[in-house]
């Protein structure tokens, strides 16, 4: 069994040197995994640190969705170094199949319930990326 961490701290506000105005707000939190824990263990995982993709039609990344490694992904981590469409396949709850296209430039996480797992993980243009996906099956 392995275990995934995630450290850190998002701090937005104005800029270095800029003198505060009126509207001083500054958001700064940690980042965690639900329910704050400071880990959660998983089962299965796979990940490149490095692929560079390029394709005009939409490509399955490897390791999601067929055993021996992760078919019921609860967590996701993945990172685009340019412009690219992201379309991840999630169990509905009862078998089906939900669709989500997001257009990602950067940083993603994400996590799923155990019912409404990711099952699949493709891309759709030219970039190099890096993901990682975890999970108990």
């Amino acid at each position: 069994m392995g275990q995934i961490r995630i450290d850190g701290q998002i701090t937005a506000g104005p800029p270095n040197g800029v003198a505060p105005t009126q509207d001083r707000s500054v958001l700064s939190t940690a980042l965690a995994l639900k329910g704050g824990a400071g880990s959660k263990p998983f089962q299965v995982a796979t990940g490149f640190l490095q692929l560079t993709i390029s394709n005009s039609a939409y490509q399955t990344l490897p390791g999601i969705g067929d055993a021996p490694a992760v078919t019921h992904a609860d967590t996701l981590y993945f990172f685009s170094g340019s412009p690219i469409l992201v379309r991840l396949t999630t169990d509905d709850g009862a078998g089906g199949d939900v669709l989500s296209v997001l257009p990602v430039d950067g940083l993603l996480i994400m996590e799923f319930t155990a019912q409404r797992f990711l099952k699949l993980l493709q891309v759709l243009g030219a970039s190099p990326i890096e993901f990682f996906a975890s999970g108990q099956s």
